[in-house]
């Protein structure tokens, strides 16, 4: 499995020694970046939407507890309202311009 690829994994999150380990239900063991986030789930069954950064290096775009519902990724809100703002900053300028 290459770097980069998206990886949907369930399993018992635990505190190792360099970081968040998640010992997914089919074995083997994962590295996850630390985030407040996740160190709220320590102890917990969850299921996590990845991406593969290193050999066994995951970097989390969602996790939530096991029987929770899947939480809606928010990524580019932010990014969106700019481009609304820009836009419409835009538009309010060139109907200025028009009317000077």
């Amino acid at each position: 499995m290459p770097v980069g690829d998206v990886i949907h994994e369930s399993g018992l999150l635990i505190d190792g020694p360099n970081g968040p380990l998640l010992k997914p239900d089919k074995g083997g063991t994962w590295l996850l970046e630390p985030s407040r986030r996740i160190s709220k789930l320590v102890g917990n069954k969850v299921h996590i939407e990845a991406v593969r950064s290193g050999f066994s290096e995951l970097a989390v775009k969602r996790i939530w507890r096991h029987g929770a519902k899947r939480p809606i990724l928010s990524r580019g809100l932010i990014e969106l309202s700019i481009v609304v703002a820009c836009v419409v900053l835009g538009y309010a300028l060139w109907i200025a311009g028009y009317f000077l």
